[in-house]
């Protein structure tokens, strides 16, 4: 999914659902995601991950990524859903398109992240999910819209 792809956006409708937990909402993506390259950057938003390869899911806490191009958040407060998939579009959009600048190296305070050719990476181990390296991330501030 690296190179001449087309930047990844995503569609948040306005409501959020019922859900057994909660609430859920579910943000529409503008093309297939990578997986597998994905994982390990979850660490910072769930203690717990498990990638399906198989049916093209990886979970995340309570957040599911589908590879096939979606992001569904559930939570027991709507509000907490809403960041949640914020959170996740996030990190997507590092994983998908970092051009590399470093802004959130620079915040990482405890040096999980880190610059290998022309792209982040991280160190999941290192991460204390302090999220200081969110919102300043270029790549991840483009590509949202409401339903």
């Amino acid at each position: 999914m690296r190179g001449k792809t087309a930047p990844v956006k995503i569609t948040i409708p306005d409501k959020c659902s019922p859900d057994p937990m909660g609430y859920s909402i579910e943000g529409t993506l503008s093309r297939p995601i990578d997986l597998v390259r994905l994982k390990p950057f979850t660490h910072a938003i769930a203690w717990s991950m498990e990638l399906d390869e198989e049916n093209n899911i990886l979970t995340a806490d309570t957040v599911v990524f589908n590879g096939s191009g979606s992001i569904l958040s559930r939570a027991s407060v709507e509000r907490d859903a809403r960041i949640r998939l914020d959170e996740a579009f996030q990190l997507v959009a590092r994983s998908e398109q970092c051009k590399g600048c470093g802004l959130c190296v620079k915040k990482c305070t405890s040096h999980a992240l880190y610059i290998e050719g022309g792209k982040v990476e991280i160190r999941a181990d290192e991460c204390i999910f302090c999220k200081d390296c969110f919102v300043i991330c270029p790549a991840a501030l483009m590509g949202k819209s409401a339903d």
